[in-house]
């Protein structure tokens, strides 16, 4: 069952027992409505919580790898502006 879906990101739960196969099959499915995809598998918890921690901390990382690229102005703003969002006050 898909519980969560954030951008490129899809949180699907299953029960413990069915772990290894859906791992298993992911890499394996490439179209889906028509459309080609590339699944993998990023990160497997216990509970939502857990995966919805993982995926702040996953997105908060890709944030600082953008800013690390972002040229001067507009760009680096955003960044900024969607860093503090997730991370409280930060000056660069």
């Amino acid at each position: 069952m898909v519980k969560v879906v954030d951008g490129d990101v899809a949180l699907i739960r299953v029960e413990s027992s069915s772990e290894k196969f859906v791992t298993t099959v992911l890499p394996f499915i490439t179209l889906i409505s028509g459309s080609e995809v590339v699944l993998r598998s990023l990160f497997v918890g216990r509970s939502i919580r857990a995966c919805e921690k993982f995926l702040i901390r996953y997105r908060r990382t890709e944030l600082y790898s953008l800013l690390r690229h972002a040229e001067p102005g507009v760009e680096k703003n955003a960044t900024l502006k969607a860093l503090n969002s997730v991370s409280g006050k930060l000056n660069c």
